[in-house]
């Protein structure tokens, strides 16, 4: 599946009774491991030396390795639990061939001595370390020592992502994976072990979906001058059928994909996917040779609850019918918005709230939904955001209705990736609407003040600009400001047009869906337009090198939007060309009268 990762195994961690934090919860002269280096295949390392530190929360205040108090941060984790999985990012994971030695450089904490350090790998990815061969060695190290574990990754068996291990235990003769200990601290990685590579090309192995992710090509990530295959047959011989969790290569926003000839099995997908291409999504200095299938995603749109409890209190509801005049304020983490999958650029378009309960007998005046990109996740008093505001509903007159509702906004509300997201309802009456709110449910957002809701039964003012004060009241008293109505947003997230570059054939015997993509033929030799199947194209762009450069028609195509022929000739060889969208408002021929040749060409 499309942006899928996989799901890893239960894997024991074990624990310590006193762990990172030695006397009186002190940290200093401690049991951890200080650095893990090991370089890899394709030019693929973990080096812990430099990048991200280990998660310090937890830890107390007052240490001086913190960032907080101007330090590099802390190379340890707080007790408990004495524990870091590593994110399978650059600089934290590995890419070990088959069959080939590494070694792996440990550094101990800052305790003076008998500092024991074991390596693990679960070479058969069976979810422990206990099998032979398993436990790659063990070194004693001073304080700060550092020392090699040479090892050597099986010449055969499982090949794909799996688990190594890291573990410093004081004065541990036998340093085992999952047992207690005192003293120490565990780092856990995310690693790849890839088959050996063929000498001539770049395979995809499809450990995760990332093109760029040198763990998924055997032998690196192609460069231009590299041929490619995308052929699962020769990731698990004889029949394709994957023993593991393989994924389809996808192209994804502000990536550059090159080969030389990229050739896809006829068992193979590419997909591109990318909302914010690079200026070619994929650029072959030969040929593509497609006996697959080739995507392009060009359109995405979902529907995000947030959140789902059944919670209820008239308190937690911007439809408060029992008022004059009400503003609220609600408050969207950057990071609950990427846990579900969405990205810089995507937008709401509407939002969508449930009545389980109408108390409203009117509309509610002057009915504003707004919103603003900001730095904070949850309100720091009962003070609303005064910053600008951008307007995507209303001012109108809305009448709720019993059931779902739906807010479709005259404007979209664009998230940029990184902030968290405030949205604000208020409205404006004369008088109250109802004897009692619109009721909607609610979900705790435990530890986080999320949500801010103002209310006044005197009319006393404009509701979007309500504040604390006389006859003014708010959900803060209490504490009660952690709960928070649930909302349906309705998403889609625009595409720029990706652009597929070749400098020879197009040889398509398989499928494509064209989506909303551009096929460039821009080299300075013939080329040819080929296969055993049809294609349809959205866009084709003839740009050659020279005027008496061409590009021949060696079967009939269709193109669905524009046909552009800058520079050559495009030889139709007695072949037909169809255009779906010929006129000038739903699309572009630009053909230069002397730049097509022979036969037939269709509108």
């Amino acid at each position: 599946m499309a942006g899928a990762s996989q799901i890893d195994l239960p894997y024991c961690v074990g624990t310590y009774t006193v762990g990172t934090s030695w006397l009186n919860g002190s940290y200093t002269n401690n049991d951890y491991v200080t650095h893990v280096i090991l370089n890899g295949a394709s030019g693929t390392a973990i080096n812990t030396t430099v990048g991200a530190k280990n998660n310090n929360t937890g830890l107390p205040s007052n240490l001086a390795c913190l960032v907080s108090n101007g330090g590099p941060g802390c190379d340890f984790t707080s007790h408990p639990p004495d524990y870091e999985y590593w994110p399978s990012v650059p600089g934290r994971t590995v890419v070990l061939t088959q069959g080939l030695g590494y070694s792996v450089n440990v550094r101990a904490g800052t305790w003076n001595s008998n500092n024991n350090i074991a390596v693990f790998i679960d070479f058969n990815r069976d979810g422990d370390f206990l099998d032979l061969g398993e436990k790659l060695g063990q070194v004693t190290l001073p304080g700060l020592g550092n020392a090699n574990i040479a090892f050597t990754v099986p010449a055969a068996g499982y090949t794909g992502v799996t688990r190594m291990r890291v573990r410093e235990v004081y004065a541990s003769s036998n340093v085992t994976p999952c047992t207690q200990f005192t003293y120490g601290e565990i780092e856990d990685f995310s690693i790849v072990i890839s088959p050996s590579c063929p000498a001539t090309y770049k395979l995809w192995l499809g450990n995760t979906d990332d093109w760029n992710n040198p763990g998924n090509w055997c032998g690196g990530v192609p460069t231009i001058g590299d041929d490619a295959q995308i052929s699962r047959v020769q990731v698990f011989p004889p029949t394709g059928t994957p023993t593991r969790p393989y994924f389809k290569p996808t192209i994804k926003s502000n990536i550059s994909a090159t080969a030389n000839i990229l050739t896809i099995s006829n068992l193979d997908s590419l997909i591109i996917n990318a909302p914010n291409p690079s200026a070619n999504a994929l650029r072959l200095a030969q040929d593509l040779v497609n006996n697959g299938r080739i995507s392009v995603v060009s359109s995405f749109t979902t529907n995000l609850t947030y959140s789902n409890g059944t919670l209820a209190n008239n308190i937690y509801t911007p439809f408060k019918a029992q008022s004059t005049d009400a503003r609220s304020q609600i408050i969207y983490s950057a990071a609950e918005l990427t846990l579900n999958s969405l990205i810089g650029g995507d937008r709401i378009n509407g939002i969508e709230f449930s009545l389980w309960s109408k108390g409203s007998s009117a509309s509610f005046g002057n009915f504003t939904v707004s919103y603003a990109l900001v730095p904070f996740t949850q309100h720091a008093s009962n003070v609303p955001y005064a910053g600008a505001l951008t307007t995507v509903y209303g001012p109108t007159a809305l009448t709720t209705n019993l059931g779902v509702n739906t807010l479709n906004l005259t404007t979209p509300i664009v998230w940029d990736g990184s902030s968290n997201l405030l949205i604000q309802y208020c409205f404006d009456n004369a008088s109250n609407i109802g004897s009692n709110d619109d009721r909607i449910y609610i979900t705790q957002t435990t530890g986080i003040k999320s949500t801010l809701i103002l209310s006044t039964t005197t009319n006393a003012g404009s509701g979007c600009s309500l504040v604390p004060g006389a006859g003014v009241t708010d959900n803060f008293f209490s504490g009660l400001n952690s709960f928070r109505p649930n909302f349906t947003f309705l998403i889609d997230r625009p595409y720029t047009k990706a652009i597929f570059a070749l400098q020879r054939d197009w040889i398509n015997n398989g499928f494509f869906d064209a989506g909303y993509s551009q096929v460039l033929m821009d080299g300075t030799v013939a080329q040819n337009i080929t296969g055993t199947q049809p294609t349809t194209f959205n866009e084709l762009n003839m740009s050659k090198g020279a005027v008496n450069q061409t590009v021949t028609m060696q079967r009939s195509i269709t193109i669905d939007s524009s046909l552009i022929l800058t520079q050559g000739s495009m030889l139709m060889n007695a072949f037909t060309l169809t255009m779906n969208n010929p006129s000038v408002n739903t699309g572009n021929l630009v053909a230069p009268a002397d730049r097509l040749q022979e036969r037939q060409l269709d509108f």
